[in-house]
């Protein structure tokens, strides 16, 4: 666990719009790491770990918030662990030509589970494009199931970056951010 307090560091996004209180702060840690490396377009960092989280930032340098959902393991397990008759199952193996309408019930639920999973990532995908308005997108996936999540879903070229560990190198790259601020503040004036 680590913490990043927004109040007392510089960032390169304004979040005017989101109560910073209530912000995760692997999603601003995310959203800036995705700023400074893309410094010019729109962007949408979907994060695939224990939830799904999307973050969107206009060109305008503003964070718009995005969406939090279930984790593609969370959304499998919740059928087993709330269900008295159903097993655990996994499709982070799949691809969205292996699955199908299922003929038992392991089948059935990887169906239910890999198409609806893909479904929801493509329609939040599509949503997060629509509130941008803007063709100029950058998307960036991230996250431990980032490269088993794209797979499944069949988004992999909708992304300009997979990176799995974007939060932890958003991390440096604020320290270094604000290394260059405090080193310009500290030069003398000609």
């Amino acid at each position: 666990i680590f913490a990043v307090d927004p109040h007392r560091i510089r960032l390169p996004l304004d979040f005017s719009r989101y109560p910073l209180e209530q912000l995760g702060m692997d999603r601003l840690v995310n959203a800036c790491s995705a700023r400074l490396l893309y410094p010019e377009n729109a962007l949408v960092i979907v994060d695939f770990g224990t939830a799904t989280t999307f973050d969107l930032v206009n060109g305008e340098n503003q964070y718009l918030g995005g969406a939090i959902t279930p984790g593609l393991g969370t959304f499998s397990e919740c059928l087993s662990l709330q269900t008295a008759r159903l097993p655990n199952v996994s499709v982070l193996d799949k691809t969205p030509d292996t699955l199908g309408m299922g003929a038992n019930t392991l089948a059935c639920m990887e169906a239910g589970v890999g198409i609806g999973y893909r479904g929801l990532i493509k329609e939040l995908m599509e949503t997060a494009r629509q509130e941008l308005g803007t063709e100029l997108i950058t998307f960036i996936a991230t996250g431990g199931l980032s490269q088993a999540a794209l797979r499944l879903c069949g988004l992999g070229d909708w992304f300009q970056m997979v990176d799995p560990f974007l939060t932890l190198k958003g991390l440096y790259q604020l320290y270094e951010f604000n290394s260059r601020a405090d080193a310009l503040s500290n030069c003398a004036s000609p």
